[in-house]
């Protein structure tokens, strides 16, 4: 085990470079971003890529190869906020849509089987289990709620910014609880005036 970066080039065809800690020379390899249009999510030397249709590339980083193509959902729309995540072992898929509305908004949810009876393809899903999802403009990652007192699972955590007037620039700041087995919604109170983003603190070394 070791850590791993990758970089690319923002432009038509962009290429992908790795770099291991341990080598000398950042290696470039032969795998493309044919869509810069895209999402990128770094998941246990997986690379997953979801263009605007909703059909992700999972690139294998460490063999340099494409693994598989995931089409997207039946009840996939696009325009919204997407992140995929690894919850405790299942890989999800997470759509945030109408990001920045706070009345309008709403999520899903998929699982991605990898089972060896089908082709690989995401199942909606209702139901998190003991885990919690929190989401912010800029990321989503998972915790377990039995980990962490009063914390409610199979909910998300939403920190929203909302643009409440487009030409003054006036920003709402809100932290939404939203159950995702019944969709009820919630408001949390938080103590700072302008939050921006979750985050995990980790003094481990690496």
């Amino acid at each position: 085990m070791g850590v791993r970066m990758l970089c690319h080039r923002y432009h038509q065809n962009s290429k992908l470079a790795s770099f291991h800690l341990g080598q000398d020379n950042w290696c470039e390899l032969t795998l493309t971003l044919a869509d810069n249009n895209c999402d990128i999510f770094y998941l246990n030397v997986m690379l997953f890529m979801v263009n605007e249709c909703g059909s992700t590339k999972v690139m294998d980083i460490a063999a340099d190869t494409l693994a598989y193509v995931i089409p997207p959902s039946e009840e996939y729309l696009p325009h919204g906020r997407t992140f995929i995540v690894d919850a405790c072992g299942d890989i999800l898929r997470v759509v945030h849509h109408n990001f920045g509305d706070l009345h309008h908004y709403w999520f899903d949810f998929h699982r991605l089987d990898i089972s060896e009876s089908s082709l690989p393809h995401w199942v909606k899903v209702n139901n998190i289990g003991d885990q919690i999802l929190f989401v912010d403009k800029f990321d989503c990652f998972v915790l377990c709620a039995s980990d962490f007192a009063g914390i409610r699972a199979n909910c998300i955590y939403a920190l929203m910014k909302i643009n409440q007037r487009m030409q003054e620039k006036e920003y709402l700041y809100r932290v939404e609880r939203i159950d995702i087995e019944t969709g009820a919604r919630e408001h949390v109170p938080c103590p700072l005036k302008e939050p921006e983003s979750w985050f995990v603190p980790n003094l481990q070394r690496l």
